[in-house]
């Protein structure tokens, strides 16, 4: 229990530093299957409701999402 309160309090502190910083946390829940393409549809749905173009985005998936993948 100790350790499920210390993870809620860190989760609270990266939320105000994100809102304060003006970085927007994309969540992936812990059913979610983690891949590439869901990923990428999540800040898909980000930009499409900020009203950014899609192609800017997917420029910039490719460019840095390759990158990484390369790393691991």
């Amino acid at each position: 229990k100790e350790h499920y309160e210390r993870q809620v309090e860190r989760d609270k502190l990266k939320m105000e530093l994100s809102e304060a910083n003006g970085v927007k946390l994309i969540y992936i829940n812990y059913w979610e299957d983690i891949s590439l393409d869901l990923i990428k549809n999540k800040v898909a749905e980000e930009y499409k409701k900020r009203g950014i173009s899609i192609y800017l985005l997917n420029d910039l998936i490719n460019k840095y999402i390759d990158k990484y993948v390369s790393l691991v």
